[in-house]
């Protein structure tokens, strides 16, 4: 037990190391402690960080404060903001001033694409196309790029075409360099993006997928399918688990699917209109809400940070922020139609904001999250828009729609 505990150790530090571009010293270590054949499949990861950040906080309810003569491992970093409707003054507040958003960088494709998303680190964006391929991008080098007539090949890490039919959705791991990536071809690929090389490992379902979200640990994904049952599948083995009781499961196609980030529960919606919300541990349906945007199909589910709040966006042009708990629908934030595709509404960074399609208009609708005022417009796109991402750590926006460009905004104050 301890020979294992050990090498599981070394292989978080080597990971670790390769992650911060110290090849050469992890191939050393790995040579040294596990034998280099196995150098390989031990790839780059931010888990090791991610636990010590973890266990510094768990020790002393947050980050100790260094001696003078001591090294920082960690920098301190305030908590993140979160939406908090019951604070002081929040019945008289104006409606804040929302970022400015510039284009920065847009990145042509082959086909239209259908989906985008930010890494939980905010370091990557990836999207995916109705041909069936698959991008991840650097977003340091985009935002840098200023490069808009297409020649994107400065940003772009990876390009996967492994995929027979449209992609409907993409999610990054927790903490590792892996996207996963669900299809209208009934499968869903986990691609490891750091390498060049290298054939997509291949879940196969009975099902096209609409939706997927990883554990917040990363040893499961959640997929959302044609199929009314939630599948949960287990990453390694591929493994698929179901909720128990048949009663829970929706009536009809499952359209999306999310963790909450301590995974304490899970959300997802259908097209009959229903959104359910899970027990992450037992699977067992927790809560019902029938005819959440007036029996019209579910597009997109999202839990707040501070595990208070659901945003839900549905085909009746209207987005909702319901109380987690009771159930209870706490604003609403119209001005943005949504009747023709299945797009999401998110959060910004510190959620102070919420940005949502507008389909009139192929713009992005800006609401200010306490107030439901409709603060801003993002306009500049050339086709119909079908998807949008806010990083989850700074200013930045990426969306996709019919006109084969996926275009990245950045906010200014």
């Amino acid at each position: 037990a301890e020979l294992h505990s050990r090498d599981s150790l070394y292989r978080l530090i080597i990971g670790q190391l390769r992650l911060d571009g110290h090849e050469a010293l992890a191939a050393a270590l790995t040579h040294d402690k596990l034998g280099g054949s196995v150098y390989q499949v031990v790839p780059p990861s931010d888990r090791l960080r991610h636990l010590v950040e973890l266990g510094r906080l768990s020790e002393g309810k947050g980050l100790p404060t260094a001696r003078a003569d001591e090294d920082v491992i960690l920098d301190a970093k305030p908590p993140p903001t979160c939406l908090d409707l019951d604070g002081p003054a929040v019945e008289a507040a104006e409606p804040r001033t929302p970022p400015t958003h510039t284009l920065v960088f847009a990145a042509i494709h082959k086909a239209a694409c259908r989906t985008v998303a930010f890494s939980p680190d905010g370091n990557f964006f990836a999207t995916g196309c109705i041909d069936g391929s698959v991008r991840v991008f650097n977003t340091l080098r985009a935002t840098n790029s200023r490069d808009e007539t297409g020649n994107d090949h400065r940003p772009v890490l990876r390009q996967l075409t492994d995929h027979t039919a449209p992609v409907n959705d993409i999610a990054f791991h927790p903490h590792q360099s892996l996207l996963a990536s669900g299809s209208k071809d009934n499968t869903i690929r986990l691609s490891d993006f750091s390498l060049t090389t290298g054939t997509p490992h291949a879940i196969s379902d009975a099902s096209a997928i609409r939706a997927l979200s990883f554990h917040p640990a990363g040893d499961f994904l959640l997929a959302a399918t044609d199929h009314p049952v939630v599948r949960l599948y287990d990453t390694q083995t591929a493994q698929c688990y179901a909720a128990a009781n048949a009663l829970d499961h929706h009536t009809a196609p499952v359209t999306c699917a999310k963790y909450a980030s301590d995974a304490s529960v899970y959300v997802t919606g259908c097209k009959g209109g229903i959104i359910k919300v899970w027990d992450g541990v037992s699977s067992r349906c927790v809560q019902t809400l029938e005819a959440a945007h007036r029996g019209m199909a579910i597009s997109s589910v999202a839990v707040s940070r501070n595990l208070r709040y659901l945003l839900s966006s549905g085909r009746d042009s209207i987005v909702r922020l319901w109380d987690l708990r009771t159930g209870r629908v706490l604003q609403a934030y119209e001005g943005a139609t949504h009747k023709a595709n299945r797009t999401p509404a998110v959060f910004s960074q510190d959620e102070a904001f919420v940005y949502a399609v507008h389909e009139l208009s192929s713009s992005i609708a800006v609401f200010d999250a306490l107030t439901t005022a409709r603060v801003r417009t993002v306009s500049g796109h050339g086709g119909a828009l079908r998807s949008l991402s806010h990083s989850p750590t700074e200013s930045l926006l990426v969306t996709c729609c019919d006109d084969k460009r996926t275009r990245l905004w950045s906010g200014a104050a």
